[in-house]
């Protein structure tokens, strides 16, 4: 972070220089720094408070859930500096790092100020409030207040826009690894985490069970009710997926189907998990559709290949179908390479 600082010209000197054009002298600071260590605010459940309003205006759940620790210390970190009266390095490498942490997961900077400046106006309430009750002018304090977050807010926005463009420039070189509509991995990141999780599986002699998911007819919901519909559908899923799951098992959407890796899950107990999933999606989603369910499981004695295991939860999907089309239930198939037809009806 500190070769973006250089090449985006942004250090203490500058700062200096920033500071003497507003008019916001050290002094200024030094009083406002004072006054705020008086008042001893939470900066925990202040950076608790943005992140909150933040993730009600964030349309991808399962990314945010994912940043939501991180961000949080960061925006902590950020709130912390505002107590001390010089813009120094520290300040500045949090506030790249926090707004290289807003590029990375596509996060819109004006929608994280916004829920900044309303904690800032918190602050500065709280600030009139307590020069007012021991009978001092707040107008310059005020002042100080604002000019200080003005900066701030001017600087995050400078480097948030930096580092996008340069994050922008880095994605033609690489493929992307996340599923634009819904936030989850795509069929390839999910192929490499595979191939990865088989080969800790062989090492610690442990299992893992992949499931492979379809909706019911989702062609024709985009067809009479739009796409715009059954993208939703999709959407929805991706997060009851995110709410239910492990963070350490792997959810990617390929299409109009999603798959899911959890390690260290032996078959037997796999139909729990999807029992959990399909309540919530019945609890969320409005649009009648029914889920299917293949599911293989890998161990290392099973000797199975990386691409036997997709086709053996390929052909346990298909099995789920042939089923769901007699019921109209969720249906759910589950083996391993060796099992054929093991059909379970799941709750409708």
């Amino acid at each position: 972070m500190k070769t973006r600082l250089l090449e985006i010209a942004i250090n203490e000197t500058e700062m200096v220089r920033r500071q003497s054009l507003i008019q916001l002298a050290d002094g200024d600071l030094s009083r406002l720094e004072q006054r705020l260590n008086l008042l001893a605010l939470d900066t925990v459940d202040l950076a608790q408070q943005i992140v909150e309003k933040l993730d009600s205006t964030t349309v991808n759940k399962v990314m945010f859930k994912r940043v939501k620790t991180e961000l949080s210390g960061l925006v902590s970190r950020m709130l912390v500096t505002l107590y001390i009266p010089t813009f120094n390095i520290d300040y500045l490498y949090t506030l790249a790092d926090l707004c290289q942490l807003l590029v990375t997961h596509d996060l819109s900077i004006i929608d994280f100020t916004l829920c900044v400046h309303s904690i800032h106006s918190q602050i500065a309430e709280h600030l009139r409030l307590s020069l007012v009750e021991d009978s001092m002018d707040p107008t310059n304090t005020l002042s100080a207040w604002s000019k200080r977050t003005l900066l701030e807010t001017q600087l995050l926005s400078e480097m948030y826009n930096f580092l996008y463009q340069a994050n922008s420039s880095s994605q033609f070189k690489a493929l992307p690894l996340r599923d634009e509509l819904t936030g989850v991995y795509n069929k390839p990141a999910f192929i490499d985490e595979l191939d990865r999780t088989i080969a800790l599986c062989d090492r610690s002699n442990d299992s893992l069970t992949i499931l492979h998911i379809d909706f019911q007819e989702l062609a024709k919901i985009n067809d009479r009710l739009g796409y715009a519909v059954g993208n939703a559908v999709l959407q929805q899923f991706a997060n009851i997926c995110a709410e239910q799951l492990r963070k350490t098992e792997t959810i990617a959407r390929d299409g109009d189907e999603f798959f899911i890796l959890l390690p260290c899950t032996p078959i037997k107990n796999v139909e729990n998990i999807c029992e959990r999933i399909i309540q919530r999606f019945e609890e969320t989603v409005d649009t009648q559709t029914t889920l299917r369910i293949g599911a293989c499981s890998y161990s290392p004695q099973g000797d199975i290949t990386l691409e036997q295991l997709l086709y053996c939860a390929e052909t346990h999907l298909k099995y789920a179908k042939e089923r769901s089309l007699i019921t109209d239930n969720h249906e759910f198939s589950l083996g391993t390479k060796k099992t054929t037809n093991n059909v379970l009806r799941l709750i409708k």
